[in-house]
């Protein structure tokens, strides 16, 4: 096995940056077909049908991962793994794309592609990203074919890629198989061998941190990989889908775990001065707001984060719900009819929308919600068996008032 010339070309591939909109990629893709009896109103089975194709078939686990979001557009794992699954499907492309390449990181292509991950983590900047390692591996595979390796020997050097891969690529492969102990001791090597990338491996020791629920040393960890990043040269290449308002969002979630909701918000402050457009900061202040009794601040944050994401369908939702606690059942009503255009197969606007008719008293406006919202809802969901009773009880109320001389 020819270790020098591999070893070489295996380089430090994880690092992250600033973020080009939340546009999505938009073509329309037919559903795959499911297992017989598999609920295909369920973004979790897509999911997880998804997940057993990435290893034979992205482009079909791409449409999976695709029904999984327009199903359920909060679920942050499914835009992530939409994202590893387009990846993946080209793999001259992902080489190029993981060795940084101006061209392939700056085409429209892989930024919409990277726009998936900046949705993923607007939803959760703690995503653990368990896909990545298939980025790797089918990297390091792809470079190995290159040179002439044949696919038992590279896989015979990933395993033993502690070895000789370097501090970086095995710190992200440990990160892949949650090795974490072995992750951060990696990264913080990674962090003294390249001064110019540690701002990159302190984020990712403040990501693991998180996960495993040390909130102080996460702290830390983002404090630090946000003062590295701005040292860095604005016109350094890097790619779109992290930004020090990630970063500062991500310490003021931590603050919030640490029971510091003031620090917190001073955090969503500076995420807002690194970047105005930035919503998730806004969404987030909300929630304080809201948490602290302050509905009308509450309300505002939210306002502006609808203005800044107003293509978001859930951020509509989650307004909307706001509005119907603040009394405002009129706004909420805009807020979920327009949820409900931006992604017809989303259910939880619909059950909403029904039940403000239903509240005013319009059965025949208030039943064709409960039932769309019936059609489209997982049978997991809890308020099915509600909805299905309450549209029985308004059917038999309409009929009997029309048969009442």
């Amino acid at each position: 096995m020819r270790r020098v010339s591999l070893a070489s070309i295996c380089f430090a591939a994880a690092l992250v940056a600033a973020p080009l909109s939340a546009q999505d990629v938009h073509k329309v893709v037919k559903r795959p077909e499911l297992p017989a009896g598999a609920d295909t109103n369920d973004a979790v089975t897509y999911m997880r049908y998804g997940i057993d194709q990435l290893d034979h078939d992205p482009n079909k686990a791409a449409a999976a991962f695709y029904w999984a979001t327009r199903i359920d557009p909060t679920m942050s794992e499914a835009f992530y793994a939409r994202r590893i699954a387009y990846l993946l499907a080209d793999h001259s492309r992902l080489v190029s794309y993981l060795e940084r390449s101006g061209k392939t990181v700056r085409s429209p292509e892989v930024r919409r592609i990277d726009s998936l991950q900046i949705r993923a983590l607007a939803l959760n900047p703690f995503l653990y990203r368990r896909f990545d390692r298939r980025l790797l591996t089918d990297y390091l595979f792809e470079l190995g074919r290159r040179n002439g390796v044949d696919a038992a020997e590279m896989n015979a050097y990933i395993l033993e890629s502690r070895h000789h891969l370097g501090p970086w690529m095995s710190a992200w492969f440990a990160y892949c198989d949650s090795r974490f102990p072995v992750a951060l001791e990696q990264y913080a090597k990674a962090s003294e061998e390249d001064k110019d990338a540690a701002y990159g491996a302190h984020a990712e020791r403040g990501r693991i941190f998180f996960i495993i629920g040390n909130y102080d040393s996460a702290l830390t960890e983002m404090t630090a990989a946000i003062d590295g990043m701005r040292k860095k040269d604005d016109k350094d290449l890097v790619f779109v889908y992290d930004s020090k308002a990630v970063y500062e969002e991500s310490i003021g979630l931590i603050e919030e775990h640490l029971g510091k909701p003031d620090a917190a918000r001073e955090a969503y402050g500076r995420a807002l001065s690194e970047d105005l457009s930035y919503y998730p900061a806004h969404q987030r202040l909300a929630e304080l707001a809201l948490a602290k009794g302050d509905t009308a601040t509450a309300l505002s944050e939210m306002d502006l984060a609808v203005q800044l994401a107003g293509s978001e369908p859930a951020m509509r939702y989650e307004y909307g719900a706001l509005l119907i606690a603040a009394g405002k059942d009129t706004l909420a009503e805009a807020q979920f009819r327009k949820a409900i255009e931006l992604e017809p197969y989303y259910a939880a606007p619909y059950q909403y929308l029904a039940r403000i008719l239903d509240a005013r008293g319009r059965p025949d406006e208030a039943i064709p919600q409960y039932e769309a919202f019936l059609a489209r809802a997982p049978k997991r969901e809890p308020f099915v068996g509600w909805v299905r009773d309450r549209v029985l009880t308004l059917r038999a109320a309409r009929s009997s008032a029309r048969s009442t001389p």
